[in-house]
């Protein structure tokens, strides 16, 4: 090989010389070494029912979810995302107050490979939610259902571990009861919500 290339890797030499290159390569036609996870331009590091799991924090809940691949490219996801709240204050006026918040979220999930150790992907599926809240004068109790949309992108730093960033769309029917001191009897509260989630920092184990 021309002593021109002094930085060609072993590999390379070995790749050159096992195809009988009808001439010599240059140094300009080497890919030049890279940290790079192993996943190529085209191609993801998932295969057919493997398992990842997903975690995340925003806006004070925490997001756990797992996934479970149908193929290279697509998969079956259930998140949860989930806040707990307790406090109690030092005067009797106010009294002590709860806040818990659940909800679910199940559907499908498709990759598409963007650059070499990066990949998009979109998912849609149904969402539940259960709420409860509670002071000493008065509680608070909710559900949601609906439908929802996403759209992310992952980095693989290495086959196993990713990091990325998702936005959700969604489309919930919502109902609340609450009662007080106050005034006698349940309130009830009935409306439709569609909401646009900020952007999470998510990331992926897969094993």
């Amino acid at each position: 090989m021309p002593t021109s290339a002094p930085h060609l890797t072993l590999a390379s030499l070995v790749l050159v010389a096992s195809l009988v290159m009808p001439r010599h390569a240059t140094a300009q036609e080497q890919p030049a070494p890279t940290a790079a996870p192993s996943v190529g331009v085209d191609s993801l590091p998932f295969r057919r029912g493997q398992w990842g799991a997903e975690f995340g924090i925003d806006d004070g809940t925490v997001g756990l979810g797992v996934l479970r691949f149908r193929s290279t490219r697509t998969a079956w996801q259930l998140n949860a995302h989930m806040a707990a709240d307790w406090s109690k204050s030092t005067t009797p006026f106010q009294g002590s107050e709860t806040h818990v918040f659940v909800n679910l979220r199940a559907g499908p999930r498709k990759y598409r490979p963007l650059v070499q150790g990066v990949a998009a992907y979109v998912g849609t599926g149904l969402i539940g939610g259960y709420s409860w809240s509670e002071r000493s004068d008065s509680w608070r109790r909710g559900w949601n259902a609906g439908v929802f949309g996403e759209l992310g992108a992952a980095y693989f730093v290495t086959r196993r571990l990713s990091l990325g960033a998702r936005v959700d769309a969604s489309a919930s029917y919502l109902e609340f009861r609450q009662a007080s001191v106050s005034f006698a009897g349940v309130q009830r509260d009935r409306h439709f919500s569609i909401g646009l989630s900020p952007v999470r920092i998510v990331g992926g184990l897969y094993f």
